[in-house]
């Protein structure tokens, strides 16, 4: 048997949270808002602890801090994989038909980058409910590369902010947390 892939992922948060779960005091709660862009689930930057930082400044925490994570992906929806794209679709879709049969609007998603991700929240959750419905294995982990900022160069692909990003969806996937060094 193969061995399952562990990520080191970062955490942006209070210097005081990042402490206390790094100590094993508190654990790190699921975000369930609408408009999280892989849907429910704790968020980490994969391998990017300045990152993680950076965000945190965004967000405005006065003292930010970084608590970081090795997270087993168990079962994970990985984005980069062709075969796992096609369960998005497939939620998409069925996300949409419900939405035309019940005579409401779709959620719809605003903002260039990290804005209000309401119809991709949508679909992730569709995703995990048909999931459940059809009695399918549960993913642990949802892995997403993520395009954000400008461009590198004029006519880059690649942008200055792109990033892999973790939703842990089954907290017992994280095995252990730390602090990251000289960030």
């Amino acid at each position: 048997m193969l061995p399952r892939p562990i990520v080191l992922g970062y955490h942006g948060c209070e210097e005081s949270l990042a402490r206390k779960v790094a100590a094993g005091r508190q654990d790190l709660k699921p975000s369930a808002n609408a408009y999280d862009w892989l849907g429910h689930g704790i968020y980490f930057w994969a391998g990017d602890a300045n990152r993680a930082r950076e965000w945190a400044r965004q967000r405005g925490i006065t003292k930010p801090g970084v608590v970081g994570a090795a997270v087993d992906l168990g079962h994970c929806l990985h984005l980069a994989d062709r075969h796992d794209l096609e369960f998005v679709r497939e939620a998409y879709r069925h996300l949409k038909e419900t939405c035309d049969r019940a005579g409401v609007a779709l959620p719809q998603n605003t903002g260039r980058f990290f804005g209000n991700r309401k119809l991709d929240c949508a679909v992730f959750e569709t995703v995990h409910r048909l999931r459940a419905d059809r009695r399918l294995i549960p993913f642990d982990t949802i892995a997403a590369y993520f395009v954000e900022g400008e461009e590198l160069y004029p006519g880059a692909a690649v942008r200055a902010l792109d990033h892999v990003q973790i939703c842990v969806r089954n907290p017992a996937r994280i095995l252990g947390y730390f602090l990251p060094r000289g960030i």
